[in-house]
């Protein structure tokens, strides 16, 4: 048992690898389960933000782009449900929209994804069309399971540019 004034922090390895979604159900329940049985203590999370850029440093190839946002957004509430309170790590954040949501949600995690999702692209005036359009592309494929082929774990090259980033979404 533990006292209420220990702080858990848990490590979503797979916060942000759509082809591990059994994993990071896993994960989730895992953490519910502790928040149910502690309701009192504060919890703390570390986000593996930094995929899939990590993976293509591992293995030497340029990752298709990592874009979560919408999926970003509902963890940051599922944190909130579940008593992450305290210190939470961002590791390895890479696109400047997830790092915007992460830090805006954790400061307010009933703020609007839509409202901030539109603010963040409006900021770049002209170009905000193409921009997010090119981001709502990435966001669709790195997200969509069908995308993934029943792949597990982390990207490889083979799925960055077979699947991901195949032919006709490249072009």
């Amino acid at each position: 048992p533990l006292e209420d004034n220990v702080i858990v922090h848990f490590c979503w390895s797979a916060n942000r690898c759509p082809g591990d979604a059994k994993v990071f159900a896993r994960q989730k329940r895992l953490l519910a389960d502790w928040h149910a049985k502690y309701p009192r203590n504060a919890f703390g999370m570390w986000l593996y933000n930094g995929f899939p850029h990590e993976s293509g440093t591992w293995f030497n190839y340029l990752p298709f782009p990592g874009f979560f946002g919408d999926l970003c957004a509902e963890e940051m509430k599922y944190l909130k449900a579940n008593n992450v309170t305290d210190t939470v790590f961002c590791c390895g954040q890479k696109d400047d929209f997830e790092s915007y949501l992460v830090a805006r949600l954790l400061w307010n995690p009933d703020e609007g994804y839509a409202s901030l999702k539109d603010r963040f692209f409006r900021s770049f005036g002209p170009a905000e069309k193409p921009i997010r359009a090119f981001y709502d592309l990435v966001e669709d494929r790195f997200c969509s399971t069908n995308a993934w082929h029943g792949h597990q774990g982390h990207m490889t090259a083979r799925y960055a540019w077979g699947y991901l980033g195949d032919e006709p979404t490249m072009a």
